[in-house]
């Protein structure tokens, strides 16, 4: 008997009749043929390793120490089934159908599958195929799938656990709103189960403008809808794989669109306003609105596109909208105008005249909005004054006077003028001279001031103040009156000031009168030495706005100076002529009126700097002589010796009018210059004189000669700068090459080749040059041969080249370079030629030479090209034509020929020759019967060579037919079947 545990697959086997001092073996054997055993000495046995889906056929024999039994057989078993693989579920979003799968489970006859939701549901599903399919979960749930296996007897384990979730529950209660001020809809819904996010959509009926919104709640705003649309409203879910589509849609109309081109029409005339518009998408109707800056409105309503709003008040500034209306919202404002109506009308004017400034003050009141007002003032002429200003006041000045106003106001904004006030009059005070004249008595010192255009009945009183506030008048209704009471010297300030009736009219314009200057007093005279100017002391007169010198030499020339400065009693001349005896008499000036001379004072200016200075530089002993011309009033002169860098100065003094200056040191800049000494001053400095003493010798000098150019660099050191050199060299030859340079080197560039040159370098400048240096010699270098020619000699195969001797070399070598670039030299010493041997066959040979001392070669000689020895033709064969008697000769082409001859020859000394340009040509008239030797003559340009055939060209006798070839040990020869007597043939 077997008993299995389904869940374990432990089988346990009991039997009966078991001996004593016995052991059972008990075996399982599966359907592969596998045995397991186990083996007991009481009545049962377990086996807790058996495999899962098996049969297993069991069997038991019993053993003693001498004795098996007979096997005893059990029905079969069969294991519990294996447990299920590779579970997978899927749903199907569009049928809501879940479809599970697996793989086969080993010993399984059914399965059944369990779905256990998150929210309660369970359902199962049996098959005995290895998919189930479950037509019918509860939506919005996530499910836990597994799926054991069945046979009659066992369940299996269950498998590992899938999820799968089935489509969400549909939402549903869609509810709308919209917000007319933002155009924005509301929407909310009752949530479905399993939705993880919903999506909300406004489509426009009438174009294509879609709007969304997402949330993961019940409700979502859709911003940014167009005004004046009709929108289709719908909500779907979003489940973790699957969609809830929209259960419905409700339709949304949004606000309507703000109107559009705006105008508005006002006049300064009238506080009525036209506003118009262009008609706006979904609006019904419209209002038009008028908001000053309080918030107070009024509004028109209209159907159509226009209306007027009436009845606003003055001076208000109003803000001007139109609005679209339907039957739900008011849509958004148009664009807003903003307008003004006309300025109100001032009110309560009032004026006050000023007499003596002439300036009015006008004031008013006024309500609203203004910009401005602009007061105007007009006399009797129809002359207009406007003051215009942003306050309740105005101030006009410059009131004409003697006239009568009407004053008015007008309010105004950026665009309108309020109508004009009531009109007020004022008259304004009488009016001063326009103009007069004053005239100063220079010998009295009166003052008379006269003017034109008298007013009767008007009191014109003259006014004169000086700075102290003293105030002299005089009055008169006439025209002119005399002040007679005036300092000298002193500035007064005149004017005329007219009145009647007790209004003082504006003064004239204020003229400046001034009396006649106070006499200076003159008390000293002082020269400047340095610049030959003068200090005029004084004292300072009253009135004077200037001062006069006066300069008399005693040749009675008379010079004035006016004099600008009057603080600190003195006065500056310029500077004045030298060597002079002066007399200095000093005026006090002003515009008008000049003073009486002063005292006179004496003074003597300094003697001139001298002129013409002049220096003589004696270029063999260094002594330089400076010169000038005689100085009126000098007693001595200096002259100064400076060098530039200020480190020495030399001074000579003397009566006479030149000094010599001895042992200065060569090459150094010097600056003179020349002083006269008088009595009490001496001369300014002459103008600066600059010289420069002997140039100095040069030393060091170098030479340094170019191999490659012939070019010898000089270079030398001097003490001083600023010198220009001059190298000189002189050839063997008497040649003379110089080079002049500012600075210490220089290149000696046209030199002869093969020479020996003697160079010195000297300084000099303008003036002077210094004696040469030491000398130095130069070797230039060797002169390029002459005459080069090159010869082939075309028996001993060698190349002679040959030239004339140069200057100046030791030694002399000769390049060659072959067609293949490949060079080969030859040397000689001072034979005028060298010889190169084993030239190359068909080269051409490019030849140059050059010369050389030890130390620099020449540059190379023009190259002269030679061709060699053309090369034996080589490969030349011979065809014989037996019936033409001629035989065609051909060979390869030969390097360096120009021509070919071929040539046969017999013993008997008969010849045959064809000459050509091309590897082939044409033996012509040969003897039957002959046997000829071959040659190919290569000619060259001076050369040439001989090659021969290998072999004999053999003429036969009779003429062949039924060409065959025969064969020889070299060649391929032609065989006949037929003769001819008269045929030959090559052989070769």
């Amino acid at each position: 008997m077997v008993n299995l545990q389904c869940r374990t697959n432990m089988a346990t086997v009991s039997w009966a009749n078991s001996g004593p001092d016995q052991m059972q073996v008990v075996s399982a054997r599966d359907s592969r043929g596998t045995v397991t055993t186990c083996n007991s000495t009481s009545s049962n046995c377990t086996f807790s390793q058996l495999k899962c889906g098996e049969i297993y056929g069991i069997s038991v024999v019993g053993l003693t120490n001498n004795c098996t039994s007979e096997l005893a057989f059990a029905q079969r078993l069969n294991t519990a089934p294996c447990v299920p693989t590779h579970v997978t579920a899927k749903v199907d979003c569009n049928t809501g159908i879940t479809v599970v799968t697996w793989d086969a489970a080993l010993g399984a006859t059914s399965y059944t599958v369990y779905a256990r939701g998150s929210l309660g549901y369970n359902a199962q599903c049996n098959n005995t195929d290895t998919n189930c399919d479950f037509l019918n979960l509860a939506c919005g749930q996530d499910y836990n799938i597994t799926v054991v296996a069945r046979h009659n007897t066992c369940v299996s384990m269950v498998s590992e656990t899938v999820t799968a979730t089935t489509g969400p529950c549909p939402h549903s209660g869609l509810r709308t709103s919209l917000d007319c001020s933002t155009n924005r809809a509301v929407l909310s819904w009752t949530t479905g189960i399993g939705i993880l996010y919903y999506n909300a959509t406004a489509e426009a009926f009438g174009s294509i403008d879609k709007q969304t919104c997402s949330t993961n709640a019940s409700s979502c705003n859709i911003s940014s809808l167009q005004c004046g649309e009709s929108y289709k409203v719908s909500v779907s879910g979003q489940g973790l794989y699957c969609t809830s589509p929209a259960q419905d849609w409700q339709r949304v109309n949004t606000a309507p669109c703000p109107p559009t081109q705006l105008m508005v029409n006002s006049s300064c005339k009238s506080n009525n306003i036209s506003v118009s518009w262009q008609a706006s998408q979904g609006s019904v109707s419209y209002m038009a609105v008028a908001e000053n800056e309080q918030g107070r409105r009024w509004s028109c309503n209209t159907s159509s596109t226009s209306c007027q709003i009436s009845g606003l008040l003055c001076g208000q500034q109003y803000n001007v909208y139109v609005v679209g209306i339907d039957d739900k919202c008011t849509g958004a404002k148009s664009d807003t105008k903003k307008i003004r109506t006309a300025p109100c009308v001032p009110q309560n004017i009032q004026n006050h005249l000023d007499c003596l400034s002439g300036v009015l003050n006008i004031t008013w009141q006024s309500t609203g909005y203004f910009l401005n007002f602009r007061a105007s003032v007009v006399n009797s002429k129809g002359q207009m004054s406007v003051c215009t200003t942003p306050t309740h006041y105005c101030v006009v000045q410059n009131m004409q006077c003697g006239q009568t106003y009407n004053v008015t106001v007008v309010a105004q904004d950026e665009a309108c003028n309020s109508s004009q006030s009531p009109t007020e009059q004022v008259s304004t005070a009488p009016c001063a001279p326009s103009s007069f004249l004053s005239n100063v008595n220079c010998g009295t010192g009166v003052v008379s001031v006269t003017w034109n255009n008298s007013v009767a009945g008007v009191m014109y009183t003259v006014s004169a103040a000086d700075a102290k506030g003293a105030r002299h008048n005089c009055s008169s209704t006439n025209s002119g009156c005399n002040l007679s009471t005036l300092a000298c010297g002193t500035q007064y300030n005149v004017t005329i000031t007219p009145s009647r009736n007790e209004c003082v009219g504006k003064g004239s314009q204020t003229k400046m009168v001034k009396t006649v200057p106070c006499v200076p007093q003159l008390s000293d005279v002082e020269i400047d030495c340095l610049t030959n100017s003068a200090w005029v002391m004084y004292n300072e007169s009253a009135g004077a706005k200037e001062y006069v010198v006066v300069a008399t030499d005693t040749r009675g020339a008379v010079q004035t100076f006016d004099c600008n400065s009057t603080s600190d009693g003195m006065c500056s001349l310029p500077p004045l002529t030298c060597s002079q005896n002066l007399t200095i008499t000093l005026k006090a000036k002003d515009q008008q009126c000049t003073s009486a001379p002063s005292n006179s004072v004496k003074t003597e200016t300094a003697p001139c700097p001298p002129n013409d200075v002049k220096e003589l530089v004696n270029c063999n002993n260094g002594t330089v002589t400076i010169t000038w011309s005689a100085v009126s009033g000098a007693l001595t002169y200096t002259a100064t010796l400076e060098d530039v860098y200020g480190d020495s100065t030399t001074c000579c003094t003397t009566s006479n009018t030149s000094c010599d200056v001895t042992h200065l040191p060569c090459g150094e800049i010097y600056i003179v210059h020349v002083m006269a000494e008088g009595r009490t001053c001496n001369s300014s400095e002459s103008e600066q004189l600059m010289f420069r003493t002997v140039p100095c010798v040069p030393e060091n000098l170098k030479a340094s000669l170019s191999c490659s150019n012939n070019v010898a660099s000089m270079s030398w050191s001097s003490i001083k700068e600023g010198q220009l050199f001059s190298v000189k060299a002189v050839g063997t030859d008497g040649h003379v090459d110089e080079c002049r340079v500012p600075d210490k080197q220089c290149e000696l560039t046209n030199l002869h080749c093969g020479q020996y040159y003697t160079a010195t370098v000297s300084a000099e400048d303008m003036t002077c040059k210094s004696k040469p240096s030491e000398n130095v010699t130069i070797k230039t270098v060797p002169c390029t041969p002459a005459n080069v020619s090159s010869v082939v000699d075309c028996q001993a195969n060698s190349l002679i080249v040959s030239w004339s001797k140069s200057s100046g070399a030791d030694s002399y070598i000769a390049t060659l370079h072959d067609s293949n670039n490949q060079g080969t030299t030859c040397q000689a010493t001072t034979e005028g030629s060298c010889n190169v041997t084993g030239l190359g066959c068909g080269q051409i040979y490019h030849v140059s030479v050059v010369s050389s001392d030890g130390y620099c070669n020449s540059p190379p000689t023009p190259v002269v090209d030679t061709p060699s020895v053309p090369c034996n033709a080589i490969n030349i064969r011979a065809y014989m034509d037996c019936e033409n008697r001629t035989a065609v000769v051909s060979w390869w082409p030969s390097d360096g020929a120009f021509s070919y001859i071929a040539m046969a020859s017999t013993k008997s000394g008969h010849n045959v020759t064809c000459e050509t340009n091309m590897t082939y040509c044409d033996l012509t008239e040969l003897l039957c019967g002959q046997s000829y030797s071959v040659s190919v003559k290569a000619i060259g340009k001076t050369c040439s060579s001989i090659a021969k055939m290998t072999g004999q060209l053999v003429t036969g006798e009779q003429h062949h037919r039924g060409l065959t070839n025969l064969y020889s040990t070299s060649f391929i020869l032609p065989s006949f079947s037929t003769f001819k007597k008269s045929e030959t043939m090559l052989i070769y």
